[in-house]
């Protein structure tokens, strides 16, 4: 077995806004323009012998503004108690160096 390397980590975190006229638009009319929403993201990157690359990451996003997350905590007549959203995912590729 080939022994990995990390070649990049990273994480992140972003604050989103959007304008009223987006918010009226997109979630209910008259809503006003907020920070909306924060997304925490972290990844590394392991490079093996051959160029063969593996990437796990994850990506955690919450709504903050209290007037969204009511607006969109319901889907389909269904109340969603945290309208939160984390994703884990895996690339593979290869690096050609």
């Amino acid at each position: 077995m080939h022994k990995a390397a990390v070649s990049i980590a990273g994480a992140a975190m972003v604050l989103f806004f959007a304008n009223a006229r987006f918010n009226s638009s997109y979630i209910r009319p008259g809503t006003p323009g907020a920070i909306t929403s924060l997304v925490l993201e972290a990844g590394a990157t392991y490079t093996f012998k051959g160029g063969f690359c593996v990437r796990p990451h994850f990506e955690y996003n919450t709504i903050l503004d209290p007037g969204l997350r009511a607006a969109v905590g319901i889907s389909d007549g269904v109340s969603l108690r945290k309208p939160d959203m984390f994703n884990f995912g895996m690339a593979i590729g290869f690096s050609f160096e």
